[in-house]
């Protein structure tokens, strides 16, 4: 196909990823809501138009056809959770999926059969790094999607502490005074080390640490393996 040929985004439409494809990922409850965050579909999958949208909306709904490899890291912890969870879709900026797709071929390798890999690091609160991603306690993250990690410091609510504080000086003839300047200068002092990762263009909290070699450890072992 020439390059400035349209790509055919008709419903029924097989499409390859050459490059990841930074979508928006909904997640459907047997409930009258759904959820979602920002996600990430790797090089390599074939995915499929299942919705036509007018063109002028600018997005593509697809659905990938390796569904159920991908549903961890796509879907997260809400595919194991109570029978509620009913399944996930993929939501697309148009320009990004014709920057990044082509037709699929009959040719064409097959996609991934699924995304297991040994454990390279693991920290003390669950968060895992793989060869393929970043594992938390309630999302998966593919290398191929962190465009940074940092480690961040964050203190406790000052604007609570404030409240806390100024109560606890008015109520200081009772005994409840003292313990409530007491919980105010605890949470202001209290402060966590926070890695925080880019993924897919948003910001994503990974873990707090109160030591900040342990959250520089975890920094490193993502930086690692992305640079693998």
């Amino acid at each position: 196909m020439d390059a400035s040929t349209p790509l055919d985004l008709r419903k029924g439409a097989r499409l390859r990823t050459l490059r990841p494809l930074e979508c928006s990922v909904s997640i459907h409850w047997a409930a009258p809501y759904t959820t979602g965050h920002e996600g990430l579909v790797p090089a390599g999958e074939v995915l499929e138009v299942n919705h036509e949208f007018p063109e002028e909306s600018g997005l593509v709904s697809l659905a990938p056809e390796g569904y159920v490899a991908l549903e961890p890291w796509l879907a997260g912890e809400a595919s194991s959770r109570a029978s509620r969870y009913q399944g996930y879709s993929l939501m697309a900026k148009r320009a990004a999926v014709e920057a990044a797709c082509r037709p699929a071929r009959p040719d064409d390798p097959a996609p991934h059969a699924g995304y297991d890999a040994p454990e390279r690091y693991r920290s003390e609160g669950g968060t895992v790094v793989t060869d393929i991603g970043v594992i938390s306690p309630g999302r998966r993250f593919f290398h191929e999607g962190i465009a940074d990690v940092s480690v961040e410091l964050r203190r406790g609510n000052r604007k609570v502490a404030g409240y806390l504080l100024l109560f606890g000086i008015l109520f200081a003839a009772a005994l409840v005074g003292f313990a409530m300047i007491a919980a105010a200068m605890v949470l202001y002092l209290h402060k966590r080390h926070e890695v925080v990762i880019r993924y897919a263009s948003e910001p994503v909290p990974l873990e707090k640490f109160a030591d900040r070699a342990d959250a520089q450890a975890l920094a490193d072992a993502i930086t690692a393996r992305r640079r693998a």
